[in-house]
């Protein structure tokens, strides 16, 4: 962007996704030994089905968010040993 008038300018990036795009806006959560909620935001110009890896991550279907963002409920970790889950966007 340039403005000839002030000889000033500022640059800005334009990127071009793919055709078909499921785009995550972070790749990794991390949740404390009490469980919680995480919301996942996502940009698609496709429909895209959730598949969870573990049942101590449940979908959490809701209406009231906005802009694609996706919920999910992580269950408390009762047995305090590390464990790792995921989340494919389909």
């Amino acid at each position: 962007v340039t403005d000839l008038k002030n000889s000033m300018s500022q640059m800005v990036t334009v990127i071009q996704s793919q055709k078909d795009a499921i785009i995550i806006n972070e790749d990794y959560f991390s949740v404390g030994s009490k469980g919680g909620q995480v919301y996942v935001d996502v940009a698609s110009n496709v429909d895209y089905d959730i598949d969870v890896s573990d049942a101590w991550i449940k979908y959490v279907d809701t209406k009231s968010l906005q802009n694609h963002s996706v919920a999910f409920e992580v269950q408390p970790n009762m047995d305090k040993i590390d464990r790792e889950g995921f989340v494919k966007f389909i």
